[in-house]
């Protein structure tokens, strides 16, 4: 965090980062600084029963203000919020259960990620420049989850009257939730001089999870397998949803000079989970498999939700002897763009998930079709 006010003659120049996973952060982005403390940071190692289940919670964590008044403004702002990666992978779970209340009551398996980022990650880098010109890069994602849960193995067998499995099942299967995060503010005023914006933000991602594993699910007691709340057996599994989160507002006006604005936003993306895995349910239980409320069997299903997130405002205006550029190409947000721009958006991108996987049921009871690559998938 950081507030610059400096004669015309000098120049600012900001560089930041705050980070739930500073080591991952290095790997993408360059230009680093070491990391600041989070306001609230959570991270808890272990699910319920297995190897490398993560779970993380950023509240209020990882933002960056930063406004910059003087003669030349440049900033280089970069902020991640939960990071998991690696985690599970070539490992093994077994669980056996002859009791009443079954096996697995949340998460039993090998690299399962749950994060939630809420207020934070954002990035505030208003910049009013006299007699220069303003520059900003500002980079924040908020969570990503990747190379966790693969060439992995998970068996479940209940003979007890609860079934089995209250949760999550398998392999490198990811849940994230992002709201009210990773959103950036760099409006840009110069007087005399040029803008220049490169923004980029990026709300969920789930990459490479759950490849080449395998989830054995066998039950044989009288409420079948799977009914908890999540009801997700399989691996490479991906559920996203985010609110109000990755919006970039960059307004430029230049009296003078000039505006470049190069803005990408992206609310939800998973790609290659799942690939190469094996998903087999057996229930002979009375009341069937998988009836939490997802329900979902196999292996690399996503499910992703967007609400108000990925737009991208970048209104410009040049007075005096600046000049411009042809509009940007619209994409299905928000753009108000007359000047120099290039801004990509998506607000929910699936690619090569479940590819190549298999999935066998034998449902005796009130089962739950098993499916394999499944997108389902809403944006607002």
């Amino acid at each position: 965090m950081g507030m610059h006010s400096l004669p015309r003659s000098r120049s600012v120049v900001t560089r930041t980062i705050a980070a739930g996973g500073a080591a991952f952060c290095f790997g993408m982005v360059s230009d680093l600084t070491a990391p600041s403390a989070n306001a609230l940071s959570i991270v808890i190692p272990a699910g319920v029963i297995g190897n490398g289940n993560t779970t993380q919670i950023n509240i209020l964590s990882g933002n960056i203000i930063n406004p910059q008044i003087g003669g030349q403004n440049l900033s280089n702002n970069s902020t991640i919020g939960n990071a998991a990666s690696g985690n599970g992978n070539y490992s093994t779970t077994s669980v056996t259960s002859t009791g009443s209340g079954g096996a697995g009551g949340g998460t039993t398996g090998n690299g399962n990620t749950t994060q939630i980022d809420i207020l934070s990650g954002n990035i505030i880098n208003p910049q009013i420049s006299f007699g220069g010109s303003n520059s900003s890069n500002n980079s924040t994602i908020g969570n990503t989850a990747s190379n966790n849960g693969n060439h992995s193995t998970t068996s479940v067998t209940s003979t007890g009257s609860g079934g089995a499995g209250g949760g999550t099942i398998g392999n490198g299967n990811t849940t994230q939730i992002d709201i009210l995060s990773g959103n950036i503010i760099n409006p840009q005023i110069s007087f005399g001089g040029s803008n220049s914006s490169n923004n980029s933000t990026i709300g969920n991602t789930a990459s490479n999870n759950g490849g080449n594993s395998t989830t054995t699910v066998t039950s044989t007691g009288g409420s079948g397998t799977g009914q908890g709340p999540v009801g997700t057996i399989g691996n490479g599994n991906t559920t996203q949803k985010s609110l109000l989160s990755a919006n970039i507002f960059n307004p430029q006006l230049s009296f003078g000079g000039s505006n470049s604005g190069n803005n990408s936003a992206t609310g939800n993306t998973a790609s290659n989970n799942g690939g190469n895995s094996t998903t087999s349910v057996t229930s002979t239980g009375g009341s069937g498999t998988g009836q939490g409320p997802l329900g979902t069997i196999g292996n690399g299903n996503t499910t992703q939700q967007g609400f108000l997130s990925a737009n991208i405002v970048n209104p410009q205006q040049i007075s005096g002897s600046g000049s411009g550029h042809s509009p940007a190409v619209a994409s299905p947000q928000l753009f108000f763009s007359p000047g120099g721009s290039v801004n990509t958006t998506s607000g929910n991108a699936a690619s090569n998930n479940g590819s190549f996987g298999s999935t066998l049921g034998s449902l005796a009871g009130l089962g739950t079709r098993p499916a394999s690559g499944q997108t389902a998938a809403s944006h607002h």
